[in-house]
């Protein structure tokens, strides 16, 4: 799955489930499962915040609580005793911001009306939307060209038919499109992905502090909280599910009209009445020693209101993220992977590293991926392909061989739950049936 092993939601689902009602847990294997990145993003995310929950302080999922018009995400009593808090979780994404889905729509339109007009064309063009800046009435902004409501006229038919018949002379010139809701540089390439045939040069940043997915989600979840009464601490945990915001919440420079996901919280908490805010984020973190072993550790960002919140209040939120399992990517990475089918339970496995020794008595022990093994069994993928990613396209077993080692063991050895992955563990040893017979000439 794009955050955790599929292994691991399986044992949070498992040790979950006498808190979840059948339908509850229904509802989050359907998502969890879903062909939609922001909807099984957002199921992992909240399966594993309800999950540390519970083991860091205990909680309830959905509790039903007489006088609530609607459901919390959870309740707890041992977050900030003696006080209840209530827990509403949300998973931010840069789907709306990046304008994705509103160039992919624009790009599909063009795409299909090009191999309407010269057949199977559509999927060698590629996008370039462009963009406009400046200030407006005082305040600086910035969009891209293409609007949710884009559609062809004529004058953009009679223009992509010219430049489609000019084919292939015309290929090596780009062809530009406008009209009121979009302005775009079409070109033609060899080959293309289907899911990734534009670009524009914006990235998903913000020039407001409220204008943005960060802040009408932080609202979104405010209006779904009871009102605020004594004895009732209101949380909001937000977990990045691919969001610029959050990934650098305090970027090291960005251009004086933007704002920061930080500024964003900041605003948003001096104008609420919300308690605290909790941002959950995977990072790459190397380690000072050995910058070559980095790993991905849940950075907590914990913004509180300091007259209803103490600091030592606050770290037992930081404390939930040590109790999260470990993540598999940093979450753009999870985002762009997903979205190709990537994390299919029949899609090609995720492999553990190989590894290989050779001790002083000769024997060359080596682990190697089981499911790449039952892959290349399966007939699934050739030996090349598997040899050259999990072994950097060395053939340890050709190795073995052509130095005279046979098997003289195998045995297996678990990965563990927060990989989907095991290793086959074989020993190779001398045997005169691969090597020549000793005192033989030649």
């Amino acid at each position: 799955m794009p955050i955790f092993a599929r292994r691991r939601i399986a044992k949070m689902l498992e040790d979950l489930s006498p808190m979840l009602t059948p339908n509850k847990r229904r509802d989050v294997i359907t998502r969890l499962e879903h062909t939609r990145t922001d909807q099984a993003m957002a199921s992992e995310a909240e399966l594993g915040l309800l999950w540390a929950l519970s083991r860091c302080v205990g909680c309830e999922i959905e509790p039903q609580i007489e006088g609530w018009q609607r459901v919390p995400d959870a309740l707890s009593q041992g977050l900030f005793p003696p006080r209840r808090a209530v827990v509403e979780i949300i998973a931010i994404s840069d789907e709306t911001m990046s304008g994705e889905a509103v160039m992919r729509r624009a790009a599909s339109i063009l795409s299909q009306e090009a191999t309407r007009l010269r057949a199977k064309s559509g999927r060698k063009l590629f996008f370039t939307f462009h963009e406009i800046s400046g200030y407006e009435q005082g305040v600086f902004c910035r969009r891209r060209c293409v609007g949710p409501t884009f559609q062809l006229d004529d004058q953009i038919r009679a223009q992509l038919q010219q430049w489609l018949s000019g084919w292939p002379a015309s290929r090596t010139s780009s062809l530009r499109l406008t009209n009121a809701e979009i302005d775009v540089t079409v070109q033609y390439r060899e080959y293309v992905h289907p899911l990734y045939n534009f670009f524009s040069s914006m990235p998903a940043v913000a020039y407001s502090l409220t204008d943005n997915t960060l802040y009408r989600g932080l609202v979104e979840k405010e209006n779904q909280l009871p009102p605020a009464q004594e004895g009732l601490v209101r949380c909001i945990f937000v977990a990045d599910a691919g969001c610029h915001l959050l990934r650098e919440l305090r970027p090291i420079s960005m251009s004086p009209e933007e704002v920061s996901g930080e500024q964003i919280v900041q605003h948003f908490m001096s104008r609420s009445t919300i308690d605290i805010v909790a941002v959950f984020s995977p990072i790459l973190s190397p380690p000072l020693l050995s910058p070559h072993l980095s790993r991905l550790r849940w950075q907590p960002m914990v913004y509180y209101r300091p007259d209803t919140i103490s600091e030592s209040e606050a770290a037992r939120v930081q404390q939930i993220a040590s109790s999260l399992p470990p993540a598999q990517f940093e979450a753009y990475n999870a985002r762009a992977l997903h979205r190709q089918g990537a994390f299919s339970p029949q899609a090609r496995g995720w492999w553990l590293p190989e590894s290989f020794t050779t001790g002083h008595d000769g024997i060359m022990t080596v682990k190697i991926s089981a499911r790449a093994i039952q892959e290349i069994l399966a007939g699934r993928v050739s030996v090349e392909t598997a040899m050259g990613k999990v072994s950097g396209d060395r053939n340890v077993f050709e190795i073995a061989l052509s130095c005279g080692r046979v098997i003289k063991s195998a045995r297996f050895e678990e990965g563990g739950v927060d990989e989907d992955d095991d290793y086959l563990i074989f020993e190779f040893g001398p045997d005169v049936a691969a090597a020549k017979i000793p005192g033989g000439k030649g």
